[in-house]
C-alpha cells in the first residue's frame, strides 16, 4: 500500500466512513510489524500524539498502543517527529475514530501472525525468527463470493450482481443489500399464498457469504458450503438443508420450529445461535451451540445440547458419538470473525481449512504427525503469510500455481 492510499484510508477512518472492504484492507495492512509502524507514523502525521496513549481509559489498550507507536527516532532522521501544531487531546480521545484506530491495533495483536508446535513431552514455543519477505509466488485470500440458484434453475453470481432487486418469486422479492447480504422481502399482507419454491445459495472454495432468510433468520456460509431453503416458510415448521459449514442466528417463532438438515441429522431449534460444521472431508461433523437450545435427531434418536456444548457424529455411526463440554468457542467461530484460529491441532486439519479458503489443492507428501499447532492469523491475508508462520516452525512447502505441497 502506498502512502497516498494509507492516508486516504486514515482520512476515511477519521470521518467514520470506512467500508467493510476498506476495514479489511486496513486490518490486513497493519498485520505486519513494519506496516504497523507506517500506520502509526501516518496517524502521527495527521495529529495523533504518542503521549495520548497514556490517557486512554481502557487499561488493556494502553500497553499495546504504547508499544505500537514506538518509533525508532535514531534511524528516522526526524521524519517521524510529531507536528508542532497544537492538538486538543480531550477532543481527540472522545472521538470514535481514535478508539477505532486503537481497536485495529488490538485486533492485530489478538490475531497476530504466530504459530507454535506442541511436543508430546511439553509445550514449546518455537524460537525460530519470523521474517516477512516479499513473496515470489502467492495466492489471494477468499472473499464474498456465492451463486444463488433459483427455483427455475437460473443462477445469479452474487459477487458480480448489482445492489437492489435480483429476482421476484411469487410475492417474494430477493434483494442484494448495500452491505452485500442477500435478503428476502416478505409477501405483503393479504397476498394470495404462493407455491413453495426452493432456492440454493452455494459458496465456492475461496468464498463466503451472508443471507437473511424469509423469516428473518441470519445465516453465514463458510467456504465450499451451501444452504437450500424455501422462498416462503409455510405450514407449521421452517426447514432448510445445508452442506459444509454454516452459522445460524434463528429468528424466534415458538409456533414454527426451525429445522436444519445436515446429512442424516435433523437439528431442531426455536430461536438460537449455533454453528454446524458438516464438511465431507472432516473426520467428524459438529454442531456447536452458542445460545439457546437445540435438539439433534440421528437415526430416530433425539439428543439435546446446552450452550457451550458441541455434538459430534460421523456418517458411518448410527448414534451421536460424543457431546463435548470443553469446546473452544473462539476457535469454532474464528472463521466468522475473519480469522484462522488453531489450538493444539494437527497440520492435516489446518491444511483442510487452507485448501477450502484459498481454493488450493493440498498434497501432503510429509504429514508432520508428531506436531500439534496453535496460533492465529487473519483470513484476509494472502496464503504466503500463513505459510511463512508454519515454515518458521519447521514445516516446508512448495507452491506451484494452485497446488500446495507439504514436503
Amino acid at each position: 500500500m502506498d502512502k497516498k492510499r494509507l492516508l486516504y484510508l486514515l482520512d476515511r477512518l477519521v470521518a467514520g466512513s470506512l467500508s467493510f472492504s476498506e476495514k479489511d484492507e486496513l486490518r490486513a495492512f497493519v498485520s505486519s510489524e513494519y506496516n504497523r509502524e507506517r500506520f502509526i507514523e501516518a496517524a502521527i502525521e495527521l495529529g495523533i500524539e504518542e503521549p495520548l496513549v497514556e490517557e486512554v481509559d481502557e487499561e488493556k489498550w494502553a500497553p499495546l498502543i504504547r508499544a505500537a507507536v514506538q518509533v525508532d527516532k535514531s534511524s528516522a532522521d526526524g521524519k517521524n517527529r510529531r507536528s508542532s501544531s497544537p492538538v486538543h487531546r480531550t477532543q481527540l480521545l472522545k472521538t470514535a475514530w481514535f478508539r477505532y484506530a486503537a481497536a485495529i491495533i488490538v485486533m492485530v495483536a489478538g490475531a497476530a501472525l504466530y504459530f507454535w508446535y506442541e511436543k508430546p513431552a511439553a509445550n514449546q514455543l518455537s524460537e525460530a525468527p519470523v521474517v516477512i519477505q516479499a513473496p515470489v509466488l502467492d495466492l489471494p485470500p477468499g472473499g464474498d463470493r456465492a451463486i444463488l440458484t433459483l427455483a427455475d434453475g437460473s443462477a445469479i453470481v452474487l459477487d458480480a450482481a448489482a445492489n437492489g432487486t435480483l429476482a421476484k418469486q411469487g410475492e417474494t422479492e430477493i434483494k442484494k443489500l448495500a452491505d452485500g447480504r442477500i435478503a428476502y422481502q416478505k409477501p405483503r399482507k393479504g397476498a394470495a399464498p404462493a407455491a413453495i419454491a426452493y432456492n440454493t445459495m452455494r459458496t465456492p472454495r475461496g468464498g463466503q457469504y451472508q443471507i437473511v432468510l424469509p423469516d428473518g433468520t441470519k445465516v453465514w456460509l463458510n467456504a465450499a458450503s451451501s444452504i437450500t431453503y424455501p422462498t416462503v416458510f409455510a405450514n407449521k415448521e421452517r426447514r432448510v438443508s445445508i452442506t459444509g459449514e454454516v452459522y445460524f442466528e434463528v429468528a424466534k417463532n415458538p409456533e414454527m420450529p426451525f429445522h436444519v438438515e445436515a446429512g442424516d441429522v435433523d437439528i431442531k431449534v426455536l430461536g438460537t445461535h449455533f454453528n454446524v460444521n458438516a464438511y465431507d472431508d472432516e473426520d467428524l461433523s459438529r454442531t456447536t451451540l452458542l445460545e439457546g437450545g437445540v435438539q439433534l435427531t440421528k437415526s430416530g434418536k433425539p439428543f439435546t445440547i446446552r450452550p457451550g456444548q458441541q455434538a459430534q457424529w460421523t456418517i458411518q455411526n448410527n448414534d451421536l458419538i460424543k457431546v463435548a463440554d470443553d469446546v473452544d468457542i473462539d476457535q469454532v467461530m474464528a472463521w466468522k470473525r475473519g480469522l484462522f484460529e488453531f489450538s493444539n491441532i494437527n497440520l492435516e486439519a489446518i491444511m483442510r481449512q487452507v485448501s477450502r479458503w484459498y481454493d488450493v489443492e493440498v498434497i501432503l507428501e510429509k504429514k508432520y504427525t508428531h506436531k500439534k499447532f496453535g496460533g492465529g492469523i487473519s483470513r484476509n491475508l494472502p496464503i504466503r503469510n500463513l505459510l511463512e508462520m508454519l515454515e518458521a516452525n519447521g514445516v516446508k512447502f512448495t507452491l506451484e500455481g494452485k497446488t500446495l505441497k507439504v514436503i
